[in-house]
C-alpha cells in the first residue's frame, strides 16, 4: 500500500521528467527547422515570449502535453492501471443537470473572483515577479492573436482543450486526492489544490482570482466525484474567453469591476444566493454511474 507522500513525490518526479522532455521536444524542433544546437538553447534562454509565433504555440500544447497529460497518465499506470477511471471518477457519467448546475455555480462565482482581483493588486511584488508576470503575458497575448477560423480552432485547442484535461486530471484528480488524504480533510485538499494550481502559473497578479477558480473547481469534484464535471467548467471558462476575444475584441481577463461600487453588492447578494442554491442542488442531482 503507498502512502500519499510516496505518490506526491512521484508525481512530482513525472512533472520534472516532463519538463524536461519538453525542453529535449523544443531543442528537437529548432534543429529540425535548421537551428543551431547553439541557436536554440540561445533562444530558449531568451525566453518564450522572444520566440517565433508558430514556436510559442506548439511550446505551450507540447508543454501542456508533456508536464500535465503523459504525467497523469503515467501516475495513473504506476499505480491504479485498469483503475485509474474509478480513481478519477472517469466512469461517472454526470447528467446534463449536473453540468448545468456545475455551469452556474462557476458564474456565480465570478464576483468572488473579481473581488480577490481587486485584493490582490493591494499585494506588493518584486522586481522579478513583475518581470515573469510580463513575460507570460506576452506568450498569452500572441497565442490570443487570431485571424482566422482555423488560428481560431487551434488557440481553443491549445488554451481551452489541454489544459482542461491536464490540469483538472493532475490538481483535481490526483492533488486535490492525495493531499486530502494525507492532511485527512477534502477540504485541505481542495484549497492546497488551488494553491498549487495557481502557483504553477507564475502569474502572481492574478493569484489569488485564480486560486478562488481552482477552488470552485476542486469543490465541484468533491461535490460530484466525476473528473468530467471541472473538465468541462474548466474548458468552458478559457473556452468561452477566447470565442469573446475572437468575435467581439473584449478581452475578458482584463475587464475589471466600475469605479462605483455600489451596484456590485446587489451582484455579489445574488451570486451567493445563486452558488449557494446551485451547489446544494448538485449535491442532491448526483452524476449517474455507468
Amino acid at each position: 500500500m503507498h502512502s500519499s507522500v510516496s505518490k506526491l513525490f512521484v508525481l512530482f518526479l513525472l512533472f520534472v521528467g516532463g519538463n524536461l522532455l519538453t525542453l529535449f521536444i523544443l531543442i528537437a524542433l529548432m534543429v529540425a527547422q535548421g537551428n543551431s544546437m547553439s541557436e536554440s538553447l540561445l533562444l530558449l534562454q531568451g525566453g518564450m515570449e522572444n520566440m517565433p509565433s508558430g514556436l510559442i504555440r506548439t511550446s505551450v500544447w507540447v508543454q501542456t502535453l508533456a508536464t500535465f497529460i503523459l504525467p497523469a497518465l503515467a501516475y495513473g499506470l504506476i499505480y491504479h492501471r485498469n483503475q485509474f477511471g474509478e480513481y478519477l471518477g472517469a466512469h461517472k457519467v454526470p447528467t446534463l443537470a449536473v453540468f448545468g448546475l456545475a455551469t452556474l455555480i462557476m458564474i456565480a462565482g465570478y464576483p468572488l473572483v473579481q473581488a480577490s482581483y481587486e485584493l490582490n493588486r493591494l499585494i506588493p511584488i518584486s522586481d522579478w515577479m513583475s518581470t515573469m508576470e510580463q513575460s507570460a503575458m506576452s506568450v498569452m497575448e500572441e497565442i490570443l492573436l487570431m485571424d482566422s477560423v482555423w488560428s481560431l480552432i487551434t488557440t481553443l485547442f491549445i488554451v481551452a482543450v489541454l489544459p482542461a484535461i491536464g490540469e483538472e486530471l493532475i490538481f483535481r484528480g490526483i492533488l486535490q486526492q492525495e493531499l486530502g488524504k494525507l492532511f485527512n480533510s477534502k477540504h485541505l485538499g481542495v484549497w492546497l489544490g488551488a494553491i498549487l494550481f495557481s502557483a504553477i502559473h507564475l502569474q502572481f497578479e492574478g493569484f489569488l482570482p485564480r486560486m478562488i477558480l481552482g477552488a470552485i473547481l476542486g469543490y465541484l469534484y468533491l461535490w460530484t466525484k466525476s473528473i468530467w464535471v471541472p473538465i468541462f467548467v474548466h474548458f468552458l471558462n478559457n473556452g468561452v474567453q477566447v470565442l469573446v476575444l475572437y468575435y467581439s475584441g473584449i478581452d475578458l481577463s482584463s475587464e475589471e469591476l466600475s469605479s462605483d461600487p455600489s451596484p456590485w453588492w446587489g451582484v455579489a447578494l445574488g451570486a451567493v444566493i445563486l452558488f449557494a442554491a446551485s451547489a446544494r442542488l448538485l449535491k442532491i442531482v448526483k452524476p449517474d454511474e455507468q
